[in-house]
C-alpha cells in the first residue's frame, strides 16, 4: 500500500511543477463504509461474477454461484476490506505468486456488499454488472433458481454480469 502512496505522492509533486496547487496530506486516516471510496474501488478493481454449475442434487441439475471478486498484490488491504465487510476471505491466487484475492459469496452473506453499493452506487459499466448481478441474487433468494423459468432467467442475467469480464480480474 505504501507504493501506492508514494505513487501518488510523486505524482501531485509532478502536476505542481506544471503550475498545479494541490496539497498532499500523507496522514494516516481509518477507513469506513461511510462513503464512496470503496464504490470508486470497486469500480477500478472489483468484479462481480456468476457461474452456474452442472450440479446433480438440484433438481433442474444446475447450481448458480455468485461471487464478489477483488485481486491486490497487497494482503493487508484486502483483509482490511473483509473485516470492514465482515464478509469474504482473503486467499493467495493459485495462478500468481505474489496476487491475492478476496471473495464474497454465498447467498445469504452478501448482504453487506449489496447494501453498500445501493447507499453508494457504482460510476462505470460495473454498475450495470451490479444491478443484474444484485439481481440474480434476489431471485436466488426467493428460490427462483430452482424452477425452469427462475433458472432460464438467471442463466440470460449471468451472461450479461460476465459480458464485460475481460476488464474484471
Amino acid at each position: 500500500m505504501s507504493h501506492r502512496i508514494n505513487q501518488l505522492g510523486e505524482w501531485i509533486r509532478i502536476l505542481n511543477y506544471k503550475s498545479y496547487s494541490i496539497v498532499f496530506n500523507n496522514s494516516n486516516i481509518s477507513i469506513s463504509l461511510t462513503d464512496a471510496w470503496f464504490s470508486c474501488f470497486t469500480d477500478a478493481e472489483g468484479c462481480f461474477n456468476v457461474n452456474i454449475y452442472l450440479e446433480p442434487r438440484y433438481k433442474l441439475g444446475f447450481k448458480p454461484r455468485i461471487r464478489f471478486l477483488l485481486v491486490q498484490n497487497d494482503k493487508l488491504a484486502l483483509s482490511i476490506i473483509r473485516d470492514l465487510l465482515n464478509t469474504g476471505y482473503v486467499s493467495k491466487r493459485s495462478d500468481n505468486l505474489t496476487t491475492f484475492r478476496y471473495t464474497a459469496d454465498g447467498y445469504t452473506r452478501l448482504g453487506p456488499i449489496l447494501s453498500y453499493f445501493e447507499l453508494f452506487p457504482l460510476k462505470t459499466i460495473k454498475y450495470q454488472a451490479f444491478s443484474k448481478w444484485s439481481e440474480i441474487h434476489s431471485l436466488i433468494l426467493a428460490k427462483k433458481h430452482l424452477d425452469a423459468e427462475g433458472l432460464a432467467k438467471i442463466k440470460l442475467l449471468a451472461k450479461l454480469v460476465n459480458a464485460k469480464s475481460d476488464i474484471n480480474p
